[in-house]
């Protein structure tokens, strides 16, 4: 069952919603909102699992994505 959620965005929420439904080729806010949940929980259960988020740096070189956010609810990275 599906349930109606709001939320309350300023005005440079709204432009970065709309920006990111033109640039994704979404046809509705609500699919922006759904992606961006899911990852959302995709990194918190990387992290919980003890994995880290990288990028690439260059050929064979990464580099540790920092998601500051998510260490201040508790949520244990393991210090490289």
């Amino acid at each position: 069952m599906n349930k109606v959620v709001q939320f309350r965005f300023g005005e440079k929420g709204i432009q970065t919603v709309e920006k990111l439904k033109k640039d994704l080729a979404f046809s509705s806010r609500a699919e922006v909102m759904r992606l961006a949940l899911n990852l959302l929980s995709w990194a918190v259960d990387c992290i919980e699992s003890g994995y880290e988020i990288t990028k690439t740096k260059g050929k064979g070189k990464f580099e540790k994505i920092r998601l500051p956010f998510l260490e201040l609810r508790n949520l244990k990275e393991e210090d490289s």
